[in-house]
């Protein structure tokens, strides 16, 4: 992230931070990155670990300038990552742009702009797609590239619109969903949401720490949020008749 920073400062001449959220870790990390980057990045240490949707929160409270990059601490991206992401904010009906995702090891892509659909009851984000070679700069141009949600790992948001939704919903902590809040919140209070997935920002996931919890007690979780989104963002008499019913459904099925 610092050899990005430092070449968007360099080729824009505009102002940047880095700030850190460490969610009341208890290992020596934060000594070992402090040490490393001594003045170059502002730390945020909460005293009690709140989930991500609460550490995202407090790193949005506290910058200061008006797009927001957000990276997950698990994701490596090449140096010309930022620039090619503001580009888009050109558009003032522009909410948040995300990059597209290669694996680390393979090379191989595995997550981009997202196909949003609303069917059996429920949205679906799980449809990726992909743009390359000579296209790509001409889909970008005319706003083709609409992605219906946001990768959590890289997303750049417009902090105005993002804090006028209040930032990501705190309710979903720790874990599904948090980061959820496309198509229908962000059209309806930010403005139109137009999630533009840009094609020449390449990042790597690297090996992410395992979520050391019960199976069980994650599956709840999952399911609590996702009909905590639904709820907060179905609208229309058929979409809630549609969700409800499905809703029965699968509740009979699993009993």
């Amino acid at each position: 992230m610092l050899g990005a920073a430092t070449e968007y400062r360099r080729t824009s001449r505009a102002a940047c931070e880095i700030i850190i959220v460490d969610d009341a870790s208890t290992d020596e990390t934060i000594d070992w990155l402090e040490k490393v980057f001594e003045g170059e990045v502002n730390w945020l240490r909460r005293q009690r670990n709140g989930g991500f949707s609460v550490a995202c929160n407090n790193g949005f409270r506290a910058a200061r300038y008006p797009l927001i990059l957000l990276l997950n601490n698990d994701v490596e991206i090449e140096s010309g990552f930022i620039q090619p992401l503001v580009e888009h904010f050109s558009d003032p009906n522009v909410f948040a742009v995300t990059g597209k995702v290669f694996e680390l090891d393979t090379r191989i892509f595995c997550n981009g702009g997202k196909v949003g659909r609303f069917r059996h009851g429920f949205w679906s984000m799980y449809a990726n797609y992909d743009a390359r070679g000579e296209d790509a700069a001409a889909l970008v141009q005319s706003k083709q590239l609409i992605s219906g949600d946001g990768n959590r790992r890289l997303s750049m948001f417009d902090r105005s619109k993002l804090m006028l939704l209040g930032g990501f919903d705190e309710l979903m902590s720790p874990y599904h969903w948090k980061t959820s809040i496309f198509p229908t919140v962000a059209g309806s209070a930010a403005g139109r949401c137009v999630m533009s997935r840009e094609p020449w920002a390449i990042t790597t996931p690297v090996p992410r720490l395992t979520l050391i919890i019960a199976k069980k007690a994650v599956e709840l979780v999952a399911v609590r949020n996702r009909l905590i989104f639904h709820w907060k963002n179905v609208h229309s008499w058929s979409m809630w008749t549609s969700h409800l019913l499905m809703t029965f459904f699968f509740s009979c099925s699993a009993s």
